[in-house]
């Protein structure tokens, strides 16, 4: 007997599994009579749940994927090649055949050895050999060379498994039909297929099978009437029945159609949902407020932000088990470490269903990296990548922490930047320096050259590759080091992640076996066996069962079946879904057809599979009984998003009360009265809200503000409003002291973001060995600084000169300057340097010689004092004094932006304000760069001219320059004497309403930095190479920036004359 049942969803094909499961136990089952059933890998557990709810624990039914059966009847098979075997087999042949490809040829191994195979299998489950490929008359010049490529590839695949002895997965799988009609849990048994959407002509076989050797077969499928439905597998499974007799052909009472068991608003989604041919005739229907919710977010942090807390809400308010909650997205890879740092935070338990791809497991790119540490000679970025490794570790207990493995780095990119430099030992002189720790350099540098030594460099056997980097990981207690990695991903809720570590050590030996086993018998170069090793770690996926029994279900909306549950969300419903394939496959649609024409079919084309995925996202969105929420955010990935056309459908399908179903952005629906509470749920999310709240981005009232204060200071102990509000959030102190720098100010006008990060928090860029501008800037630098205390005693050029030699000559000696006078190369640099250091110091000589101004004091403290106890405070790297006249030079080796724009903005203020303090009680004369580099453009003196903004009247002009003529310009400062009005160059009384400015702007500065205004908006520009932009996510191009003011210095003066004016109507 045989009989097919066709359900419209899966949960009534589980409904009426379980009717069928239930009988069978009742009657065969009492007689001894087995029950096998049959599923698809994301079915198995669902059925085996099903049998339990049934009849409880029982023998008489077994559940299996058709893999699992042979292996259970076959027994275990040494040489079955797993899928990553096949992919890195098809990897190495590709490089051995690329001269005689003619297509091929110019596709990476590394990327096209999984594709390929999978073609290669396709036509293989398909029944098409090499030959059928090479006796086909294709049109098309295109085509013809690919069925070239695909059948010397397929045919050298094949004798590759011949002469190994090996099999691959779809020859293992094509035994099953033979071991079906003699396995004697089969024959006399029950047999019913489960679920399966298609069948390959293998999974044909086995049905066919199964009707010939069993007392009863059954299939249990989905389908419909709707065009949403590809209805292949129960057709095929009737076919058959036909073709083996079982039934007449058209036999209407051989298939059983399920009524479906939807409740209203699913049933009303199932029918109409992507179905565009039906949907105008589809009435709207009223639903209760909180069946359906659509939400807009921001972003997709947000989006799993609230559906999380959304989750946690319906388990306390909803009387529902997390293990009834499903969450699914069009692609969960994508969007899961967002998913857990939400899910983490709320503390809701989750299980995510997905294969996870072996590569991404941080023990294999450990394995890679020391492997190409070997090959490269060590490259710096090499070495960078090993040690860092969480697998890697100093053997001495207690002897290495993430701290020392900074330092290592540390010192690497400062000392030893260059391929091998890891081999030479660390100079305590250069750490003394740069305040490194020595042992601990050398404790992680050791580790790191102990752990090289078991890893060939040239060319061997492969077993000798796999034998050392087992000793390697032997080495560093890889096995323990997971256990503890997978011990602490559990302790923070990663359950999927602790589970991975756990096996990963297994799985990746695994494939080193199959690494070894393809390419036994012959010596192969380590950088050859990286890219097999890669072919196979990418191929490699690990399945994991859930770990906990009640945890909410996360699962790919396209992929995977969802059985049902009582509360649905569906987020990531961008424009992109539902999702649709495009035709890149080796073999296109098109070409498919052609070799339909030659009478070799293939399937399924990519047709076919985009129609799958519609159905399987079709019938995933009424999966619910209770509750659906729809969501979507308005940028992924960085990118802006439209909105998919199922929410569309859900707004035109219901109305709440009467009322139109509308999207609502996310952010009002988490601040409502009945979410907030679930919103601030645990202490990570309650301190974003109150972050929210400080910054003035949402206000959400003083009542609600007060909870969050009493939860947290019940929660995290001790913390309330007066603490978190005026001294821990806005405590200037513990982030900048008691006085801001000018260059704090100037940061935070660039970007209070960025002020934050680096002189708050003091983050830096790492310092590196090579010969940058940064590095000569400080050696001219301090060259000038020494040079300029000696001036007012120098009598001539040459004495100049011989003292600027000397102090370079000096500095080179400082272990600050080691790297660059360190060898050979660095040596010729060294000299430029010196060199370059006796020029400019000597332009600095004549320009103050010819003056009347001496220097007073060089790297002079300042401090300027603002209102409410603020300061700003640094130092001059040169005073100058002329009688009553003061002025600054600032040391400028890169280059200069001396604009009033510039001074307006904020980004320019250190002159300005530290003239203002040297000059208190005499008179400002003026605030210059001076430009302490070769400018090769320009010849003499006039390359080190003065630049900034002074007093132009022609006292100070004299005093800067006594050798100017009248009328003209000085060679050493911007202004003409008695002449041509500059911008830069100001009346006296001009010049200090001017400097005053500084005041007023630092004011403004210094209250933001201290007051906790860190959100980022940077000035036009400022986000190109920035070094923080990984973790600020500001999208400039999305949100803008700020565009430059256009000004000029008597602009600047009448507005503090305006503010003047204003503050004294006011007083």
């Amino acid at each position: 007997m045989s009989k097919v049942f066709v359900a419209p969803v899966l949960s009534a094909g589980l409904k009426k599994f379980k009717e069928i499961v239930a009988a069978h136990a009742e009657k065969d089952g009492a007689e001894g009579r087995r029950l096998v059933v049959f599923c698809e890998d994301r079915l198995s557990l669902a059925a085996e749940r099903a049998v339990c709810e049934a009849v409880g624990g029982t023998f008489a039914v077994s559940v299996y994927t058709l893999s699992r059966f042979l292996s259970a009847e076959a027994g275990q098979c040494e040489n079955v090649l797993t899928s990553q075997g096949s992919a890195m087999a098809v990897r190495k042949l590709i490089e051995a055949n690329r001269e005689k490809l003619q297509l091929f040829k110019r596709l990476s191994a590394a990327d096209a050895a999984q594709e390929v195979y999978d073609t290669i299998a396709l036509l293989y489950s398909s029944k098409i050999t090499p030959d059928d490929l090479a006796g086909a008359e294709a049109e098309g010049r295109l085509l013809k060379r690919k069925l070239n490529d695909l059948e010397l590839l397929y045919r050298e695949y094949s004798q590759y498994l011949k002469e190994s002895g090996a099999i691959d997965r779809n020859a293992y799988l094509r035994r099953l039909p033979a071991l079906i009609t003699s396995s004697e849990k089969i024959v006399g048994a029950n047999v019913l297929f489960l679920g399966f959407q298609a069948f390959t002509s293998t999974v044909a076989d086995c049905v066919r099978a199964c009707m010939r050797t069993a007392e009863n077969t059954y299939g249990i499928f989905v389908g419909g009437v709707e065009k949403k439905y590809v209805n292949e597998a129960w057709t095929t499974f009737v076919n058959i029945a036909a073709e083996e007799g079982i039934c007449a052909r058209g036999d209407k009472g051989y298939t059983q159609f399920i009524p479906s068991d939807l409740p209203l608003a699913a049933e009303r989604m199932r029918r109409f949902a992507l179905e565009p041919e039906s949907f105008h005739r589809a009435v709207k229907t009223d639903i209760s407020r909180g069946q359906l919710c659509l939400g807009e977010a921001a972003d997709e942090d947000e989006e799993c932000r609230f559906i999380a807390s959304q989750a946690l809400k319906c388990v306390k308010e909803g009387g529902v088990r997390y293990r009834e909650i499903s969450v699914m997205f069009p692609d969960v890879n994508a969007v899961q470490p967002a998913l857990e740092r939400a899910f983490g935070e709320y503390n809701v338990p989750i299980y995510v269903d997905r294969r996870y791809p072996l590569a991404s497991h941080s023990l294999c790119s450990f394995i890679i990296d020391y492997l190409v540490c070997a090959v490269d000679g060590c490259r710096p970025e090499s070495v960078f990548a090993a040690v860092a490794s969480p697998l890697f570790s100093v053997r001495e207990e207690g002897a290495e922490t993430r701290a020392d493995r900074d330092v290592f780095v540390n010192y690497i990119l400062r000392a030893a930047n260059f391929r091998g430099g890891v081999k030479r030992c660390a100079d305590e002189r250069i750490c003394a320096s740069e305040k490194l720790d020595f042992a601990a350099v050398e404790r992680v540098r050791n580790a790191f050259l102990q752990g090289l030594k078991f890893l060939p460099s040239r060319e061997c056997e492969s077993y000798l590759i796999a034998d050392g980097i087992n000793d390697m990981l032997e080495f560093f207690g890889a096995e323990k080091r997971l256990n503890g990695m997978a011990a602490t991903a559990e302790a923070r809720g990663f359950a999927s992640v602790a589970e991975m570590s756990r096996r990963a050590l297994a799985e990746v030996g695994g494939v080193l076996k199959e690494a070894v086993k393809l390419t036994a018998g012959e010596k192969i170069s380590v950088k050859d066996f990286i890219k097999i090793l890669k072919s196979g770690f990418a191929a490699a996926e690990v399945s994991l069962i859930p770990p906990k029994q009640d945890a909410v279900f996360i699962s790919d909306l396209s992929t995977c079946a969802n059985t049902g549950s009582k509360v649905l969300f569906v987020g990531g419903l961008t424009d992109a879904v539902p999702a649709a394939s495009q035709d890149t496959a080796i073999l296109t649609d098109g070409e498919l057809t052609s070799l339909e024409k030659l009478k070799l079919a293939v399937s399924p084309k990519i047709s076919q599979v985009n129609r799958r995925v519609k159905e399987i996202t079709a019938l995933n969105l009424c999966a619910f009984s209770q509750k659906l929420y729809l969501t979507y955010p308005l940028r992924s990935g960085g990118e802006e998003c439209g909105v998919s056309e199922i929410l569309e459908y859900a707004a035109r399908l219901f109305s709440v009360n009467g009322n139109p179903v509308k999207p609502v952005p996310i952010s009002a629906l988490a601040a409502a009265d009945d979410n907030f509470i679930y919103s601030c749920a645990t202490s990570a999310p309650a301190y974003r809200h109150l972050n929210f709240y400080l910054s003035g981005d949402k206000d959400y009232g003083e009542r609600r503000i007060a909870a969050v204060y009493k939860y947290l200071a019940e929660k995290e102990g001790g913390v309330n409003s007066a603490s978190v509000g005026a001294e821990y959030v806005f405590d200037r102190r513990a982030l900048y002291g008691e006085s801001v720098s000018p260059t704090a100010l100037e940061t935070y006008f660039t970007c209070p973001y960025k002020a934050f990060l680096r002189q708050g928090l003091g983050l830096n860029e790492r310092r590196e060995g090579v010969f940058r501008p940064l590095d000569s800037g400080n050696f001219i630098h301090a060259v000038l600084e020494n040079v300029a205390g000696k001036l007012n005693g120098l009598n001539s050029a040459e004495e100049c000169a011989a003292a600027a030699k000397e102090c370079a000559e000096k500095l080179l000696e400082d272990a600050s300057f080691l790297v660059q006078a360190g060898d050979g190369g660095s040596a010729y640099a060294a000299n430029a340097l010196i060199e370059e250091a006796q020029t400019i110091s000597l332009g600095m000589y004549e320009q103050l010689k010819n003056s009347s101004f001496g220097v007073a004091a060089v790297e002079s403290r300042c401090r300027v004092v603002l209102d409410g106890g603020l300061s700003v405070g640094g130092r001059i790297d040169r005073v100058d004094e002329s009688g009553d006249l003061i002025r600054i030079i600032d040391y400028k080796t890169g280059s200069i932006d001396d604009s009033p724009v510039s001074y307006y903005m904020g980004l320019k203020l250190q002159l300005p304000l530290y003239l203002s303090a040297a000059a208190e009680g005499k008179r400002a004369a003026g605030a210059y760069y001076f430009p302490a580099n070769l400018d090769y453009s320009s010849d003499g003196v006039g390359a080190f001219a003065l630049k900034g903004f002074m007093d132009g009247s022609e006292e100070v002009v004299r005093s800067s320059d006594t050798c100017v003529q009248e009328k003209q310009r000085s060679a050493y400062v911007g202004a003409y004497l008695n002449g041509r009005k500059l911008d830069k160059a100001m009346a006296r009384e001009d010049f200090a309403d001017f400097l005053d400015y500084s005041k007023l702007i630092a004011q403004t500065g210094a209250t933001g930095l201290t007051v906790g205004s860190v959100a980022p908006s940077p000035v036009e520009g400022a986000c190109k190479n920035c070094s923080f932009g990984g973790c600020c996510g500001y999208d400039a191009e999305a949100k803008g920036e700020r565009e430059e003011i256009s000004c000029d210095c008597k602009k600047i003066v009448e507005a503090v004359r305006v503010q003047r004016a204003e503050r004294g109507a006011e007083e």
